[in-house]
């Protein structure tokens, strides 16, 4: 069952937005140049392991607020 008390800080970074949950997983989102985005599982995208869960195509317009519901989810998809 997903714990569902969970909030999540995002930050914008020069290479996207980094999410720290508040039991304290963090997760990163990074964009491309040709409107794609992929969400990882890690601390940081020059710190491994990052792990990548869900990559975002350019039919997604809102990709920071998809990014969001799946860190606030994870390890479930979001309804």
């Amino acid at each position: 069952m997903p714990v569902t008390n969970l909030t999540v800080e995002i930050i914008e970074t020069l290479d996207g937005y980094d999410f720290v949950r508040s039991d304290g997983q963090r997760f990163f989102l990074v964009g491309t140049t040709d409107g794609l985005a992929v969400l990882y599982a890690g601390a940081h995208r020059d710190k491994p392991p990052a792990i990548g869960l869900v990559d975002f195509d350019v039919s997604v317009s809102d990709k920071l607020v998809a990014a969001r519901r799946h860190v606030l989810a994870f390890p479930d998809r979001p309804d």
